[in-house]
């Protein structure tokens, strides 16, 4: 089997550069491989589903506001995606209060501390029994940052699958592929390719199946570091470990702050709250681990999360987690903003979405999609008009990662 392009990895930035492929004139013969079972089984799957166009990167700004903004037009079309516009708040003490109002500029409005107060959020803190061991601060107010809200990942995945699927997408799951390369000019020497000769993708393997593509697009988020690795084209991509919690939200004093309709909420000491309409509440952190994802710690609530997030919200004092997982960042580790970038004749990256892939997963696709269309731009959702080679350098540090 041949085709014009084939996407490994089946999360949702790989999707959206198979969809904006197939949506391009000329029909390309698309086909999607994943060696998981189904679409949105990986980096996905662990979502806890927020969007935000807040980052001191412009081009993640970009990246954002573009697929946001064409998720909102999907929905308004018809296709439920889960997307509220419930905003951002993050919460300010003394010592940070100054470096946010920078960092989120005009486009926040700042809430003082009575009107956090009839939110149900606790802002002085310091006074509590662990508060000193904590290094808990009292609030001085929050950021609410409006251009933001909550997503249901997997309702995007499957909008992106059943398009797709109606232009003849090639779907090939629980297939572990290996990407094959070959000399631009063999020798006919065994052991090639070797360091020295130039070399291109000819596509991928399946156990003992070999399929031919054109170009090949890797968009295996956090196993993409170590595939890279393990190929020779080595780029600074990282999985990182956050645990994530799902928190009934009912009834009781969680039911009575769900019903409050409180934002999303970036909370210090590392801690993120993502409001859940269907009753829940959805928390993450990071935690000092070595890069890669492992299975939960049970322990990591009870002494990470659930201290920090009880003394600033009374709500969750003694609340345990009905469910738990590891949540996978697929990290730049030098500037988290995404790479995409041809790294050899027929061989392009699409990854290091920081944190953040989801709701920059559309804009990415379509710079994807037209590096692999030998495309000299790209226009994304919104008119903005780019060169497909913008995200394939260092583009400025991103320092708002949550």
């Amino acid at each position: 089997m041949n085709y014009e392009v084939a996407v490994v990895g089946a999360g949702v930035v790989g999707l959206a550069t198979a969809y904006h492929v197939m949506r391009a004139p000329g029909g390309s013969r698309v086909a999607v491989v994943d060696a998981l079972g189904g679409p949105g089984m990986g980096d996905t799957s662990r979502s806890v589903g927020g969007f935000r166009t807040a980052f001191t990167s412009s081009v993640n700004r970009v990246l954002a506001r573009s697929s946001v903004e064409f998720y909102e037009e999907v929905q308004r079309g018809g296709y439920d995606l889960g997307m509220r516009r419930i905003g951002y708040m993050f919460l300010a003490t003394a010592s940070s209060v100054d470096a946010l109002g920078k960092l989120l500029g005009d486009g926040a409005d700042f809430l003082d501390e009575g009107e956090l107060e009839e939110m149900g959020i606790r802002t002085h803190v310091s006074n509590l029994d662990d508060a000193a061991v904590l290094g808990l601060e009292d609030l001085v107010g929050g950021f609410l940052y409006r251009d933001a809200g909550i997503f249901d990942p997997h309702l995007i995945v499957e909008y992106y699958v059943e398009k797709l699927e109606e232009m003849g997408c090639d779907f090939k799951y629980g297939a572990e592929a290996r990407i094959v390369m070959e000399p631009t000019r063999p020798l006919g020497i065994p052991g090639e390719p070797f360091p020295w000769q130039e070399v291109r993708a000819r596509g991928f393997r399946v156990g003992d199946a070999e399929v031919n593509a054109d170009t090949v697009v890797l968009a295996t988020g956090a196993w993409t570091g170590s595939m890279l690795d393990d190929a020779g084209f080595p780029l600074p991509l990282r999985p990182l470990r956050r645990m994530a919690y799902s928190v009934s939200a009912t009834s009781g004093a969680l039911g009575e702050l769900l019903s409050r309709d409180i934002p999303a909420l970036v909370i210090p000491g590392g801690v993120f709250l993502r409001p859940d309409p269907g009753g829940a509440f959805h928390v993450e952190f990071g935690l000092r681990r070595p890069y890669g994802p492992e299975d939960p710690e049970p322990e990591a609530w009870e002494l990470g999360a659930l201290p920090v997030l009880s003394s600033y919200l009374p709500a969750f004092e003694g609340v345990a987690p009905s469910d738990s997982w590891v949540g996978r960042y697929d990290m730049n580790i030098v500037t988290g903003t995404p790479i995409v970038e041809r790294l050899a004749d027929g061989l392009l990256v699409a990854a290091g979405t920081s944190g953040s892939g989801v709701m920059k997963a559309d804009a990415i696709g379509r710079v994807a999609a037209a590096l692999a269309l030998g495309k000299e731009r790209v226009e994304l959702h919104g008119g903005i008009s780019m060169d497909p080679m913008a995200l394939s350098a260092p583009s400025g540090e991103e320092r708002l990662v949550i």
